[in-house]
């Protein structure tokens, strides 16, 4: 038998805008990553999230994704500032991650992010996303945009090594 143990649990929150929310204009900076631009979304992404709790793509997942049109990104010089990675299925988005490099924070490039995918998904009824219960600053950032706790708690297990 396998013996599990928490690790944390993750709080599911939904927006659902009112067409008048819907007014975000696309910000120029902000652009679609490139398939190439995959070990460089990866290596952003392990670099400020937990692997086993936010489930990390692999870089050929983020590739596929970028050549979707999924990944959003702004870009300061050569390096990502920021990036911001989703999925659309029928009227409903998810929002996979949402990553701002430390170096550049506090330049509202996660603003310009969330504000470019709000309008680039007009058909979108729904936007979901998955936050680390006791991730606080999140949770205040999801809410500032209309992000609302929905009710629906994961909990996270791992396995104790052998």
């Amino acid at each position: 038998d396998a013996d599990f143990h928490p690790h944390c649990a993750m709080h599911r929150m939904t927006w659902t805008p009112a067409d008048a929310g819907r007014d975000h204009a696309p910000a120029p900076e902000v652009e679609r990553a490139t398939p190439a631009d995959a070990p460089a979304l990866a290596a952003m992404l392990d670099g400020e999230l937990d692997r086993f709790t936010e489930q990390i793509p692999l870089v050929d997942e983020l590739a596929a994704a970028a050549a979707a049109g999924e990944i959003l990104v702004v870009r300061a010089g050569a390096e990502l500032a920021g990036l911001l990675y989703y999925e659309v299925t029928g009227q409903s988005s998810l929002l996979r991650h949402w990553v701002v490099a430390p170096a550049h924070r506090d330049r509202r490039i996660g603003a310009r992010l969330l504000r470019h995918y709000v309008a680039a998904c007009p058909q979108v009824r729904r936007f979901v996303l998955w936050v680390i219960s006791d991730n606080h600053n999140a949770i205040d950032r999801y809410r500032h945009y209309g992000y609302q706790a929905d009710g629906l708690i994961d909990q996270v297990l791992l396995r104790r090594p052998s």
